[in-house]
């Protein structure tokens, strides 16, 4: 997957990105949050967090994912962001 570029191809995700970014603002200013992004393979999960992990580069956070697979073909991905050590 690319890593720059994806804001001119991502279709159908207008809601949900709007609300990543918000919580990067509020984290960025201060507040905290985490996300859990639930979803089968192949919807998108992965590709909605990049265009976020490009996001929280620019504003200096640091963005934590973790994964978990489930038995019946769904993924469920932890996210935080995080300011840097030393903010």
């Amino acid at each position: 997957m690319p890593r720059v570029g994806l804001d001119h191809i991502a279709v159908g995700r207008e809601q949900e990105m709007q609300a990543l970014l918000q919580d990067l603002d509020n984290i960025a200013g201060g507040g905290s949050g985490f996300r859990f992004v639930i979803g089968r393979y192949g919807a998108g999960k992965s590709f909605t967090l990049q265009l976020i992990r490009n996001h929280a580069m620019e504003k200096a956070l640091w963005l934590l994912m973790l994964t978990s697979l489930l038995n019946d073909g769904w993924q469920v991905l932890v996210v935080q962001a995080l300011p840097p050590t030393g903010n």
